[in-house]
Formats: structure tokens, C-alpha cells, sequence
């Protein structure tokens, strides 16, 4: 069942940024991994935990606008799931109550002596939070995670570093994982025939949507910068224990719902819509039996805002939370007192739902969120219900001294700013498992749903109302792209090389729109704002050489686009001029639809496959981790794959490691990764 929501996210200055995250932090400290999304006018840190925001973990920004502001406006954005599930036992068998659930908890299983058709089914109602502030949890975790490290042992040590966020600029070669010109299509990087079920890589349940041939291939990412990562609330591994994370794990019971989740970040360098961001968000029901009924999703949004270097201790007392209700559904937060003028902006949440729909959304004070720490209790000792979280998400309130509904109540922290933080969810009509209709929402064994919510930045609320009807038309268009029309848009400096004799810096970028005017500004690092200059580009061409700079030297460079009276600038990059003996690659995808090696990890030897439309002065290199050339191989015609023994050209046997192959002609020049095990 395929079920469709938008979060918008909004925001104003914009840089770019174009990489395939790594992780390079040592295992024993690695938490996480994240990137930051800069290709419009805000810096978003995601992570492939079920979070936005860097919390207490990465540092700033975590969302920052405009760029270079040094203004926050969120501590932790984090997605939250919550389904009515079967209970059933160790042996796969339903469980039913024993008299009044309201008084005991005992069950049975359909298979015991004393089961008759008059008991009550046991149908748990559960939640699983990316972060749960009140309580410092986590959920959602990526396969190799803290928690995996002493289970898998050595093989957490080979493929940790593989399970990363990913990250692509549209018409850029980042993640193209075999050269077919598709973003993401297999975290694997092989065909489906050559797929192993048993793969050690775990970031999602493999499918073939469109019977290719190809693993989850997606070729439809609508995103001009684009992040993609997988996390779950179960380990893929079958690792006993709570999966959980955060200092009160050991306070929480975590019954996981059994999901994996696809999480996709978009953004835009154009005007107007550079000051969103755009999360879409793909369930899966990783269950072989049970369906999720009565499924509600939504976001909890804590935000601290003011400037960075003031501390969350006091930035974060003097906020406000309210909501708009329809025709246009979004809640939103702001300083209260601006900090005599620093932080002007308004940030905005909106998910987008079916109309019939119910949508809701929650605040309370510091330290009384809803809670779930024993979940399979028919009913707490001092609750209304044991899970006071799908309680909320469901629009209904389990206590009315601590949780006021802001879609109801949306004036009840005007003039009263307080640490403010809200849950913004949608939920269908409640009769999934008893009487399903179409407006239930229910995701049977091996489906999934997708859920799209959007972040936005605006100075008013008309604005943001505004920015709400602009995306909407976006969103309802099917992200296209003719939307922009010829649209100001910001230019991203892609990359920057040194040529020549060390006075020579290539620049490439890529654009959207073509400007009236494009600038190339340069200056030295540590040299003083006023002592940027530039040179006038063609807008029609899309890199430069920059000449006569000083050799040895630290410069900024950045791009400047101007249509009309709107000047827009890409972020700034540095590099230092030294001499170089060759020319930029000119980077160009491979004809074929498949570049790879098999096995990977491998040992004692690897193939690499390929296909080319010409062999001309064609070659594979191996490379180590230093960087050190250590074979090659010359590419002949016909030739579609080279096996490479694990040896070096002197014939040695090279040790354990991570080694990158490239295939390098006149016109291509691709660098993949692979993994000798011994």
C-alpha cells in the first residue's frame, strides 16, 4: 500500500555541496553518520539515524539560516511511527488475553489447552521515535550502529563503513555506484541475479519494482541535491536485546514495529524554492506475517532557536510554537524576542496528507512528554494508557494537564514563550483492523509507505502561508522541474583543480537557469572581505581557469549568478595553488548499466565488469589506501571485464583492506571502492 505524505521544510541563503559521505570517525566513538545538506538557502544536517540535526552529537550548524548566519533554529527534528501490531509469542503464535486485560496480563497462545474463540486477540499499540527529547531515545538505528559492535564482530569492522549517508548533486557523477547515469539504484552495486539474500550490507529490503534486473533501482530522485539513508527499528542482524539508544535506554522497553526505513532528503538552488527542504520517507513492513494497522506517522519537531554561539541554554527558553490550520495545515516556531534583531526568521512544518486525513499536533512543557516505557501493559499504573505516544499521534490526549493540542489551541504559547517542542502527525480513520476502509492506514507483510513532510523558512506567517501554496503546486506537479521555468537560480561550484605551473585554478560549477551576468570571485584566505575580486564568465559555459594567482597559496573561490536584479552566490570553496602536470578529467557516465566488481568483499580474487562504446587508451588502476598505484591493466577491444588475483605488479600477495579500482579513457575517469578479506 503505497501512501503519500510531504514535511516541507523552508528556508533562505543557499550553498552547495556535492560529496559521497565516509566515515572516518575510529568505531569505538561512532554514533553516527551525517551529512549537510547546503544546496539552498539553509544547512540541514541529516543524519542515517531517524533524526534531523546535529542534538548534543555534530555540533552547528544543525539548522542553520540563512547560510553563514550562524543562526539555529532546530536541536532535533525526528521521525516517528506508530501501528496497532499482533502480540504473538517466541513461536510465531497469536497471543490472547485471559479474562479482563483491564485487570491482568495474562495471555495465552491460540495453540495452548485453554484458547476458545471467546478470547480477546492481544493487539499492541506501538511507537518507534527517531529521538524522543524528553527522554534522550533513539529508535532508529543504521545496521551497523553502536549496539552491533560487539555482536558482529570482525564483520562490523569490515562493512561499517559502507553504511553512510549518501549524497548526490543532479547531473553530477557522485553516486552512481555501476555508471548507468541512476542515483542510489543498489547500495550492493551488482545485478540482481548476482544479489546474495544473506548480504552482509543490510540497508534495505531488496526489490526489483521494475523487473530490470536491477536491486531497488530508483532513477526517480527529484531532488537537485539529494541524500539518501537507511535505518530500522529491529536489527537486520537478529541481534537479541532492546534496540535503543540515548541516555535512557536503560529506563525504556523498546518493542520495535519491525520497519526499515528509505529516508531522502531533497533540496533546490532556485529562487523561491531554495528555502525548502524537502524529506520523503519510505516504511517498510520488513514483517513475513503480521500487517501494521492503523498506521499514523508523523515528525516531533524541538527547536531551540537563536545564534549559535550563545549555547541551547539560552536560545532555547525563549521560543514560541503555534500552527495554522486549513486550508493550509503547517505548525511553526520562532524566537519570541528576535535577539534584538538576530533571529528574524519563522520556521515551518507541513506534512502532506489525503484529505480525509486526520492531522494533529501536540505541545507540552519540558520534561512532560508522552512516554511508552512499557508498551505491552494493557494499561499503566499512572497513565491512561501505556502508550501515551500513538495516543497523541491518533489526536486524542491521554492527559489534559500536560498535552495541548496547538491545531485546536494555536495561541497557547503566543506571549508565553517557553524550551518549545511540538508532534505533528497524520493518521487515517482508525478502522484498519477492524473494518478497514480506504481511508485506513495499514501496511501489509513486505509493502511499504511513502511519507513526505516538508521544512520551510519564511519571515511572516503569510509568508510561510505563502511558501505553503508554492510547494503544494510542486509537490502535486510530481516535482517537475518545468515548474521553475527560467527561475533565478543559485550556481553550485562543483569542484576546484590546480593546472599548470602552480599560478592556474580550474573552477566547474553547474546551474539551473543561465543568468544574465556570471561572476568568478576569488581571494586570498585570510585576506579581508573588500579584497574579493573577479572575472566575468560566459553565462552559456559552466568552468574557468583562473590565472597569474600566487603559487603556494591558500585562495576562495566562489561563483556569483545575476538575472536582472537578483545577484545569488554559491557557497565557497578553497584550495591551495601548487603546480599540477594534468588537465582536469572530463567526467562522463559509462554507456553500459553495469560497472562493478564480484565478489565484493572478495578474496582471494575480484572481477571487475564493464561495457564501453570504445577501448581507446582504456585502463583499469588499483589503488591502496595511501593513494599508491599498485597494478594495472590496459583495456582491449571487446573486453568487458579484467580479474584482478589480489596481487601487485611485482606479483606479491597485498594484505587485507580496502582498495579503489578506476577505470580511466580519454573521457571517463570513475573511482570505486572494494573490499579484500583474508
Amino acid at each position: 500500500m503505497k501512501i503519500f505524505f510531504i514535511l516541507i521544510i523552508l528556508i533562505v541563503p543557499l550553498n552547495l555541496f556535492c560529496i559521497l559521505a565516509e566515515q572516518s570517525t575510529p568505531l569505538s566513538n561512532r554514533d553516527f553518520d551525517n551529512t549537510i545538506h547546503d544546496a539552498g538557502n539553509v544547512l540541514l544536517r541529516v543524519s542515517n539515524y531517524g533524526f534531523l540535526g546535529s542534538g548534543d552529537q555534530a555540533g552547528y550548524p544543525s539548522l542553520e539560516f540563512p547560510p553563514g548566519s550562524a543562526i539555529d533554529y532546530l536541536y532535533h527534528g525526528a521521525i516517528w511511527v506508530g501501528a496497532k501490531k499482533i502480540r504473538r509469542n517466541d513461536e510465531g503464535f497469536k497471543l490472547y488475553w485471559v479474562g479482563n486485560p483491564s485487570f491482568n496480563n495474562e495471555v495465552i497462545p491460540e495453540n495452548h489447552p485453554n484458547w476458545n474463540p471467546s478470547l480477546q486477540l492481544v493487539v499492541d499499540t506501538l511507537t518507534t521515535v527517531g529521538f524522543d527529547g524528553d527522554h534522550s531515545l533513539y529508535e532508529m538505528l543504521p545496521a551497523y550502529n553502536v549496539k552491533e559492535i560487539s555482536a558482529l564482530g570482525q564483520q562490523y569492522s569490515f562493512y561499517w563503513w559502507q553504511d553512510v549517508v549518501l549524497k548526490n548533486i543532479v547531473n553530477q557523477l557522485n553516486y552512481d555506484n555501476d555508471g548507468d547515469g541512476l542515483i542510489d539504484e543498489d547500495p550492493l552495486g551488482m545485478p540482481f541475479e548476482l544479489y546474495d539474500p544473506d548480504s552482509l550490507f543490510c540497508f534495505t529490503i531488496p526489490t526489483d519494482e521494475d523487473e530490470d534486473g536491477l536491486i531497488d533501482e530508483d532513477s526517480d530522485y527529484p531532488g537537485y541535491e539529494t541524500s539518501i539513508g537507511y535505518y530500522y527499528d529491529y536489527s537486520p542482524f537478529g541481534t537479541p536485546g532492546d534496540r535503543d539508544w540515548g541516555s535512557s535506554q536503560s529506563s525504556n522497553i523498546h518493542i520495535p514495529l519491525e520497519i526499515a526505513v528509505n529516508q531522502q532528503v531533497y533540496t533546490y538552488p532556485v529562487q523561491y524554492y531554495a528555502d525548502m527542504v524537502i524529506l520523503k520517507h519510505k516504511i517498510f513492513n520488513a514483517s513475513l506475517i503480521d500487517t501494521l494497522f492503523d498506521v499514523s506517522v508523523g515528525f516531533y519537531m524541538d527547536c531551540d532557536i537563536g545564534p549559535q554561539a550563545w549555547g541551547s541554554q539560552f536560545i532555547a527558553p525563549d521560543d514560541v510554537s503555534s500552527y495554522v490550520g486549513a486550508p493550509y495545515e503547517f505548525a511553526y516556531a520562532f524566537d519570541w524576542d528576535g535577539d534584538g534583531g538576530l533571529t528574524t526568521g519563522l520556521l515551518g512544518f507541513k506534512l502532506f496528507g489525503e484529505q480525509d486525513y486526520e492531522f494533529s499536533c501536540w505541545t507540552w512543557s519540558v520534561g512532560n512528554g508522552p512516554d511508552d516505557w512499557d508498551p505491552l501493559d494493557y494499561v499503566g499504573t499512572t497513565r491512561a494508557t501505556a502508550n501515551e505516544k500513538y495516543w497523541l499521534m491518533t489526536d486524542r490526549n491521554p492527559d489534559d494537564s500536560k498535552y495541548t493540542s496547538l491545531r485546536d489551541f494555536p495561541n497557547t504559547q503566543i506571549g508565553n514563550p517557553v524550551d518549545t517542542r511540538f508532534l505533528y502527525s497524520i493518521c487515517g480513520d482508525m478502522q484498519g483492523f477492524a473494518n478497514p476502509t480506504e481511508n485506513s492506514i495499514n501496511i501489509p507483510p513486505g509493502e511499504f509507505l511513502d511519507f513526505y513532510s516538508v521544512i520551510m523558512m519564511g519571515n511572516t506567517v503569510t509568508n510561510l502561508q505563502q511558501k505553503t501554496t508554492l510547494i503544494e503546486y510542486f509537490y502535486n506537479s510530481g516535482f517537475d522541474y518545468s515548474v521553475f521555468g527560467n527561475l533565478p537560480s543559485i550556481p553550485y561550484l562543483i569542484e576546484l583543480q590546480n593546472i599548470g605551473n602552480g599560478t592556474s585554478i580550474w573552477a566547474k560549477w553547474d546551474i539551473l537557469s543561465q543568468a544574465d551576468e556570471l561572476r568568478l570571485y576569488y581571494k586570498e584566505r585570510n585576506a579581508p572581505a573588500y579584497t574579493w575580486e573577479y572575472e566575468l564568465v560566459d553565462p552559456t559555459i559552466s568552468e574557468h581557469v583562473l590565472d597569474s594567482l600566487e603559487n603556494n597559496t591558500f585562495y576562495k573561490i566562489k561563483v556569483a549568478a545575476i538575472f536582472d536584479s537578483v545577484y545569488l552566490e554559491s557557497r565557497t570553496l578553497e584550495i591551495e595553488t601548487t603546480s599540477s602536470s594534468s588537465e582536469p578529467d572530463e567526467i562522463l557516465m559509462l554507456s553500459s548499466k553495469l560497472y562493478y566488481n564480484y565478489p565484493n568483499p572478495f578474496n582471494p580474487e575480484t572481477t571487475i565488469y564493464f561495457t564501453l562504446e570504445y577501448t581507446e587508451n582504456a585502463e583499469i588502476s588499483i589503488y591502496n589506501l595511501k593513494g599508491q598505484k599498485i597494478r594495472k591493466y590496459l583495456i582491449f577491444n571487446n573486453q568487458s571485464s579484467i580479474i584482478w588475483d589480489g596481487k601487485d605488479e611485482e606479483g606479491k600477495s597485498v594484505t587485507s583492506g580496502v582498495y579503489f579500482y578506476r577505470l580511466k579513457t580519454g573521457k571517463i575517469n570513475i573511482l570505486k571502492k572494494m573490499l579484500l578479506i583474508k
